[in-house]
């Protein structure tokens, strides 16, 4: 479930229009489920993704990019920001 997640938070930096080495805050909300599943593999989320604040579960940050997408074992909302 965390590499569903890790893919949901990449199309969300897509959609963004950040660069690939950008670095990233970022805020992860959904089912419960997800979020416990961001919680257990946050490290492997925040280096999969460069970010260097993860916050879960939180509400989107004000000014980022949203996004929410279906996951295995249900449904992820995330924000990401450009540090």
């Amino acid at each position: 479930m965390a590499r569903d997640v890790v893919r949901a938070i990449q199309a969300a930096r897509r959609g963004a229009g950040l660069e690939v080495s950008d670095r990233i805050r970022l805020t992860v909300d959904g089912d419960e489920s997800v979020v416990a599943a961001v919680s257990v593999h946050r490290d492997l989320v925040s280096a999969e993704v460069l970010a260097v604040e993860l916050a879960a579960p939180a509400a989107p940050a004000e000014g980022a990019h949203e996004a929410t997408e279906k996951v295995s074992g249900g449904t992820v909302t995330v924000s990401v920001a450009k540090v």
